[in-house]
């Protein structure tokens, strides 16, 4: 491309007259103009319900499970580590702790065909984490994804041999959903 077909990274600069330089043009590659408006963002403990650090291995799992499922479902990841805030529930203190975000921008239309593998994967970190609930921020908007007591259980019964294989990890999730369904009618 030559310069003068170069979006401008000022448009500032532009005369009142010229045509928006981010528009889409004939010819161009349609993909490289349709931007991703939405976003999910799971945000993952580097402690357990009782508050005990994450054995390191199962931290760098949990990462990994969570950004090849954002990668391979929504084209791209960003991870950023940083520090959560939370009021414990039994001493109902103020708490610090280590937090990954594994964010991913995306279509509204890929997060409706997503949602039940959404759902199976915050459940399943939740699990393998040892947490009563995961966040999970869609929109500006935060989602806990809580499993129940039986579906807890019937996660564990499933023999999970790679961890940080997300497949495994919805696998495990969505048959413990399917047997939870049953149990508890």
């Amino acid at each position: 491309m030559s310069d003068e077909t170069q979006p401008r990274l000022r448009p500032s600069d532009k005369k009142p007259s010229e045509e928006n330089p981010w528009k889409f043009k004939p010819g161009q590659a349609e993909h490289e103009w349709h931007p991703k408006k939405h976003y999910i963002t799971f945000y993952l403990p580097s402690r357990n319900n009782d508050g005990k650090a994450l054995d390191f291995r199962v931290r760098s799992d949990l990462k990994i499970a969570t950004m090849t499922f954002l990668l391979k479902e929504f084209g791209g990841a960003t991870l950023t580590e940083g520090k959560g805030y939370f009021i414990g529930s039994k001493d109902k203190r103020t708490h610090e702790e280590e937090v990954t975000l594994c964010r991913s921008f995306c279509h509204f239309e890929d997060l409706l065909k997503h949602d039940g593998l959404i759902r199976s994967l915050a459940n399943a970190l939740a699990i393998e984490a040892a947490q009563d609930m995961i966040s999970v921020e869609i929109d500006d908007v935060m989602y806990f994804y809580q499993p129940t007591d039986v579906y807890k259980k019937i996660y564990l019964h499933n023999v999970i041999k790679d961890r940080s294989d997300y497949h495994q990890l919805l696998k495990a999730s969505e048959k413990a959903t399917e047997e939870a369904k049953l149990v508890e009618k």
